[in-house]
């Protein structure tokens, strides 16, 4: 991992994300699964882990469903992280367990399918180089004032 010139943190040379403050006082989510820890759970054998087979190297590991591998660092943000998209993960969990338990009945296709571009918008803006661009008379200036403080003077 390394600092970038604005503060942002690099992973893995995918997209930066900013930490949060100290000692994380708002308690975000830091490492976000793009694919659901409940739903790769499904798939762990006795020792609790996953096989995941890197394709671009042939390596095969085993791995706990929270490793980082399935994780992007604050790639979207907590309201949307604890709101609508945990709204979608509640329904295709709710639709896991319907299956798993052999659930009779008409399958929610709108669960899975919301679920589906969820997960691959996910993957997108967790892989995804942020775009360089400038933009003309457009000056950044700090969000909090001098020492830290919202609402001081923006120098």
């Amino acid at each position: 991992m390394t600092a970038a010139p604005d503060g942002a943190q690099r992973d893995r040379g995918v997209m930066s994300f900013e930490k949060p403050q100290k000692g994380n006082p708002h308690r975000l989510t830091v490492n976000q699964h793009i694919h659901t820890a409940h739903a790769i759970g499904k798939f762990e054998g006795a020792d609790g882990c996953v096989e995941v087979n890197r394709v671009a190297t042939g390596e095969i590991h085993r791995v706990h469903r929270r490793d980082r591998i399935f994780c992007a660092r604050r790639a979207w943000d907590e309201r949307a992280e604890k709101g609508y998209m945990h709204d979608i993960e509640d329904a295709f969990h709710a639709e896991l367990v319907r299956v798993q338990i052999g659930g009779s009945g008409a399958r929610d296709h709108n669960a899975i399918s919301r679920y589906h571009l969820l997960w691959a918008l996910r993957h997108r803006y967790a892989t995804a180089t942020p775009p360089k661009q400038s933009w003309p008379g457009l000056r950044l200036q700090p969000l909090h004032g001098p020492g830290g403080d919202p609402g001081g003077e923006v120098g």
